[in-house]
């Protein structure tokens, strides 16, 4: 446990100087499962750390999970080095479904693609656009409302009805935010959301889906950017 503290300790501090310093190597420290935890704790509340080196450390599968979920829970990490470690099946397994996750995301954004370039000769890129922001509205209140009637919210005693608990649920999370955060996230819903599809499906009236694939390619360049 000390150890374990002593670690995540380390790593906080490393965050509190981020400005200066980004990687950490822990590489051949002994840190086991228990202080793979407490890292991945230290990750998770955002300590500004977004490379780790965690090589030799006789990390099992247990200390895998918790490390995987703080690559997963929107921390500042995004390099993460475990080689000569125990992950054994069990470990590779928690990174697997995150690597699955992904690769779901990218099968559905290729198939988006490829009808793009078929609709878009038949319907208007504007209506496009707009079916498919309804669609994702849609999707999202029902998972909301799936969400609060499982979980047992407040909203879910009030009434059994999925979509006035997915209301009620939205309506307490925008209640929440301030409005610089609104108009952000509206804006975030234009611009790159509704905007771009309208663009993307002009531009797939012309450009076929094998053509326009080596173009979305280049998404990371301006994201780096």
């Amino acid at each position: 446990a000390a150890v374990a503290a002593e670690l995540r300790g380390s790593v906080e501090a490393a965050g509190a100087r981020a400005s200066r310093v980004s990687a950490v190597d822990l590489g051949e420290n002994e840190v086991g499962d228990a202080g793979a935890a407490a890292l991945a704790a230290s990750l998770r509340a955002g300590c500004g750390v977004t490379s780790l080196h965690l090589s030799c450390n006789a990390i099992g599968p247990a200390g895998a999970a918790a490390l995987a979920s703080a690559l997963c829970g929107g921390g500042s990490l995004r390099h993460l080095h475990l080689d000569a470690n125990q992950l054994r099946a069990v470990g590779a397994a928690a990174f697997s479904s995150a690597d699955a996750s992904m690769l779901t995301a990218a099968l559905c954004y290729a198939l988006q693609k490829v009808r793009l370039s078929t609709f878009a000769q038949t319907y208007p890129a504007a209506r496009l656009a707009a079916g498919r922001l309804r669609t994702q509205a849609a999707i999202v209140l029902l998972g909301l409302g799936g969400a609060a009637l499982v979980g047992g919210l407040p909203e879910a005693a009030v009434s059994a009805d999925l979509f006035a608990a997915s209301l009620s649920s939205v309506a307490r999370w925008a209640a929440q935010l301030s409005p610089t955060q609104a108009l952000l996230l509206t804006l975030s819903a234009l611009v790159p959301g509704a905007f771009a599809t309208i663009l993307q499906a002009e531009g797939q009236k012309v450009v076929p889906a094998a053509s326009a694939q080596p173009i979305f390619a280049s998404m990371p360049l301006f994201a780096a950017g």
